[in-house]
């Protein structure tokens, strides 16, 4: 999966769970989904549908809110691990 791809299906999945599919705006690479209203129960579904679609499993180790904080950081972490 290219990078554009993958930020594109990110954005796709975290606009359906923070705004029930309907963003009043696209989010953009770089802004904090913390602040949006992202939460562990958020992560973990990103965790989920990172194995499941996109087929890369995460480590414990990288479940971060560093590695959560932005699509680009979430797109490189999984780009990493692929």
């Amino acid at each position: 999966m290219t990078r554009d791809r993958l930020v594109a299906a990110l954005r796709a999945q975290l606009d359906d769970y923070l705004y029930f599919g309907e963003a009043p705006a696209p989010i953009a690479d770089d802004e904090d989904l913390f602040e949006l209203g992202l939460d562990s129960q958020g992560v973990t579904r990103l965790v989920a549908w990172i194995a499941s679609e996109a087929g890369v499993s995460l480590p414990t180790g990288d479940v971060t809110a560093a590695h959560f904080r932005t699509i680009g950081a979430l797109a490189d972490l999984v780009l990493s691990r692929a």
